[in-house]
């Protein structure tokens, strides 16, 4: 007991999503009071709001890890960005693409489940952050030139914009390249 008589109102708060860091919070998800080991009452959300009981009691928040996504695309056509956003763990999130005229899909790139960066129609688990990027490729042979750092797959690096396909030649007059 903390020494607040029985019968007497209690109101209390919590701030949610709490502990945000890069991609990551916690979310609450309610609370319960608990008397004697026995639940006496509970609630869906951040307030919780009860008469004190006049024997020992615990009041519990629960909380659960949320993870963002961000989707997004390079040129030559469109991802499903409309899921961006945050996911509570375990969530299963489907993204699609959609290339424009002349293109195809070439691949995903960033947090993609191993093996499934080629799959157009890709299912992800939000089980951490993920941030992905749909590339697609001009169906027209084209001469890409790099001029980037390091990502052979981001379309900024490439001249004009937009990860080479499989009909592209590319130019490499210097710098670094991670394939």
């Amino acid at each position: 007991n903390s020494g607040v008589p029985g019968g007497t109102p209690v109101t209390e708060n919590v701030t949610s999503p709490a502990n945000q860091t890069a991609g990551r919070r916690y979310e609450c998800t309610g609370w319960s009071l608990r008397t004697n080991g026995f639940e006496m009452m509970n609630g869906s959300t951040t307030q919780a709001v009860f008469s004190m009981p006049s024997t020992n009691a615990a009041l519990t928040y629960s909380w659960t890890n949320m993870f963002e996504l961000g989707v997004s695309q390079g040129p030559g056509g469109t991802a499903s960005t409309n899921f961006s956003g945050w996911y509570t763990n375990g969530t299963p999130v489907t993204l699609t693409v959609s290339p424009s005229g002349g293109y195809y899909f070439a691949q995903w790139t960033g947090d993609v489940p191993t093996n499934a960066n080629r799959n157009s129609t890709l299912v992800m688990i939000m089980d951490q952050p993920r941030y992905v990027l749909a590339n697609f490729a001009s169906t027209t042979p084209t001469t890409k030139t790099w001029g980037g750092v390091n990502n052979w797959m981001s379309s900024s690096n490439w001249t004009p914009a937009g990860m080479p396909g499989y009909l592209d030649s590319v130019v490499i007059t210097g710098g670094t390249v991670t394939l």
